[in-house]
C-alpha cells in the first residue's frame, strides 16, 4: 500500500493500479467584500484560480482519498467542500457577518460548512488516513485541505459520465 510522503498532502487512491494520484495542489486567495458598502455586513471568499481543476473523474468513479496527518491531529477536521465557479475562479464563503457595529466592525460566522461533503475517515496503513465522502458526488468541483491555516488546496473535478470532459484524468 503506498502511503503519503508529507503530511497535509491528499491523493486519490487508485484501488485498480494500487498508486495514489496527485489532486490539482494550488494556494487559495482570501478576498473579503463588503455587503451594501459595509452597512450589511461582509463576507470573506477562499478562491483558487480557474473555472475548473485540471485534474478531473468522472461522475461514478470510486473515488477514495490517502492523507497523513502530524501526530495528535484529529483526522476529522479535514475540510472536504464543494466549489462554486464564479467566472474564471471557484471558490466558497469562509467566513460572513451580516451585522456590523456602527464602527463597521461586526462578528463573523464561520459558514464554510455549508459547502461542506459529508465523510468517513478510516485507518490506513500505520500513519496515514483514508477519506471516502459519505455519498455519491454529483459532478462539481471539490477541494481538500487540511486543518493548518495555510489556504493549501487540493482540488478535482468531476464530469457527468453522460458529458465527459475532453480533459483527461
Amino acid at each position: 500500500m503506498p502511503v503519503p510522503q508529507y503530511d497535509e498532502v491528499f491523493y486519490r487512491y487508485d484501488r485498480a493500479t494500487g498508486k495514489l494520484i496527485d489532486l490539482e495542489r494550488q494556494v487559495g486567495a482570501v478576498e473579503s467584500k463588503p455587503k451594501a458598502l459595509g452597512f450589511a455586513g461582509y463576507k470573506a471568499s477562499v478562491y483558487l484560480r480557474g473555472a475548473h481543476s485540471s485534474v478531473r473523474f468522472q461522475e461514478g468513479d470510486p473515488l477514495e482519498f490517502v492523507f497523513s496527518l502530524p501526530p495528535r491531529v484529529d483526522p476529522h477536521s479535514v475540510q472536504f467542500l464543494v466549489l462554486r465557479i464564479s467566472g474564471n475562479r471557484r471558490e466558497f464563503v469562509h467566513l460572513q457577518s451580516n451585522r456590523p457595529s456602527p464602527l463597521g466592525v461586526g462578528t463573523a460566522k464561520d459558514v464554510s460548512q455549508r459547502s461542506a461533503v459529508p465523510y468517513d475517515i478510516q485507518k490506513y496503513g500505520d500513519s496515514a488516513y483514508r477519506l471516502i465522502s459519505s455519498r455519491p458526488l454529483p459532478p462539481g468541483e471539490y477541494t481538500l485541505s487540511g486543518p493548518t491555516p495555510d489556504n493549501v488546496a487540493y482540488s478535482f473535478g468531476i464530469d457527468s459520465a453522460s458529458h465527459p470532459s475532453k480533459q483527461g484524468k
